[in-house]
Formats: structure tokens, sequence, C-alpha cells
């Protein structure tokens, strides 16, 4: 996904879209060229597992439409999805995610970077509430082989073409509540400690493209470069359950995690003899009824 202004158009449309089907608070985002990041505050479990699956669903149909393309796989299978459990965590996951500029040499600083990212909210320090038009399947274009110039009028066409729009809300400090932190100078000085830890690294990385001499992609090429026909999606690997700082935090969540789970197969087992009395564990997804 080359940060062009007809995928930014798509992309922000669908995020929105989602938020507006399924009310997930963002805090932080970051969409790269072939992956995203969210942190994001959840009341519900199933509004992250349907707005997962909306959005992955819907922009696969956009990309494949995009390239001329029928029923191609574009995401990985699934999608990782820990319980962050410590204050410390998220914010090392937050100066993870901006840094990702800078450590996947594709430009200096996030300041510089034309993807999509919540990085101008965060660092204004407010909700930042703004309306995108919603492009459906049917109004996707071909861009094969197009011109930035060409794909650029298409994108001003459909901005002002299309009716249907969707508020996107990101809540850059929702996420400090969970953790008790409701001081506004308490959450501005987490936030300038945030910002110094992505400028640290930064300037590392920039040291080490010096010594290397490499260079970052640079922003024009980002936005430029045609889309990756050959492109397949291939991550693997153990998904986490949880991410904690605290090491007994995270087994005491675990062994509780698995108490759960354990909980709720006998309770499936109870369920294909036909006994309903027992209602699922709250916090799991309930396999569908059986057939008796």
């Amino acid at each position: 996904m080359p940060a062009n202004p007809l995928i930014l158009l798509i992309i922000s449309g669908y995020l929105a879209r989602a938020q507006s089907l399924y009310p997930v608070t963002i805090c932080h985002a970051y969409v790269s060229s072939n992956h995203l990041h969210l942190i994001a505050v959840v009341e519900n479990p199933y509004d992250i597992c349907n707005f997962m699956k909306w959005f992955k669903t819907e922009s696969a149909h956009a990309i494949n439409k995009l390239l001329g393309r029928r029923k191609r796989t574009v995401w990985c299978e699934g999608y990782d999805s820990p319980v962050v459990l410590t204050r410390k965590s998220v914010i090392n996951k937050i100066v993870y995610i901006y840094s990702n500029p800078s450590t996947d040499g594709l430009e200096e600083s996030i300041d510089n970077y034309p993807g999509l990212s919540s990085w101008q909210a965060f660092v204004k320090g407010k909700d930042v509430e703004s309306y995108h038009p919603w492009v459906r399947r049917f109004m996707v274009p071909e861009v094969t082989g197009l011109s930035l110039t060409k794909i650029s009028e298409i994108a001003q066409t459909l901005k002002k073409s299309i009716k249907a729009k969707h508020l996107l809300k990101i809540t850059p400090n929702a996420w400090m509540e969970c953790f008790g932190v409701t001081n506004e100078k308490r959450k501005l000085a987490i936030n300038k400690r945030i910002i110094a830890m992505v400028r640290e690294n930064e300037n590392q990385m920039r040291k080490e493209r010096g010594l290397s001499g490499a260079k970052v992609i640079g922003r024009q090429k980002l936005i430029s470069r045609h889309m990756d026909m050959s492109y397949r999606p291939n991550r693997s690997g153990k998904r986490m359950h949880c991410i904690s700082s605290d090491i007994p935090l995270r087994v005491k969540f675990l062994t509780e995690k698995k108490a759960v789970v354990a909980e709720g197969r006998k309770v499936s087992e109870r369920w294909k003899v036909g006994d309903f009395s027992v209602p699922y564990p709250p916090g799991l997804f309930p396999p569908s009824m059986p057939t008796l």
C-alpha cells in the first residue's frame, strides 16, 4: 500500500467505517505498506474481533480491485491482539509504532512519514475527530499502470463525489485511564516522555545509517511507487496472549486465562449432549450451537 492519495482515502475511510460499526476506542494507529498497528481500548471483546474482520475483508476487496484481480490473498490469516497489562508496556509499544518509519528505513522521522498515522493527533495532545469518505467496493477503480498524477486526480474526484462519510475519532490518552492516570499534568508528562523516546530512537537510527552509508526510501518514493503485484503475506509465528513488563502479573493473567478456557471446554462438552443449563464463560467466544 503506497502512501498515495487514493490509498490514504480508501484506508482512512475503511477505518472510520469500521469504527462506526464497532465502537473501538483508537488511541494510536500506524499504517505501513503491508501491515498496521493499533493501540485501542476495548469495552466489548466482540467489537475488536468484528472491527478487524470488517476492515481486513473490505480493504482486501479494495486492494484487489485496485490491482484488477479477484479473490487473491491480501492479509495474513487472523491478527495478533495481545492484552497490554502494564503502563510501561503500553508506553514501549507506542514508542515502537512511531519509531517504525525510521527503524524500517522508510523516513528519517515519523514527522515526514506520508502514510496514515495518529502522530499529529498525538503531538497535539487532544482528541481528534475527522470525517472520511467511504469508498464502497463498486467505486474502487483499477489503477494498474496509472501515473501518480492520474491516481491523485481519481482520489480528488472520489473525495468530492462521495456523500457517505464516517467519523474517525483518535483518542490518544484514553489508554491511560485504564491504569488510573487521570491527572492532566501526569498525562502530559507521559506523552512528553514518549516523544523524547521516539526522538532518541530516530537519532540512533540516523547515526547507524550514517555509519553504514544506508539511506531511507524517502517521502516522495513512498508516495509515488507502484503497488507490488508479487507481494505475498507470509507472517508466521506464535501469537501473544498478553504483553507485560511485570512478570508475576503476566503469569497470573495466563493462569487465569487457561482456567477460563478449560471451563469453556467443559461447557462446550455439555452443550454437545444437549445440556444448555450452564452459560459459556464471559470473555470467550462461544462455539456454534451443536446439531443434536
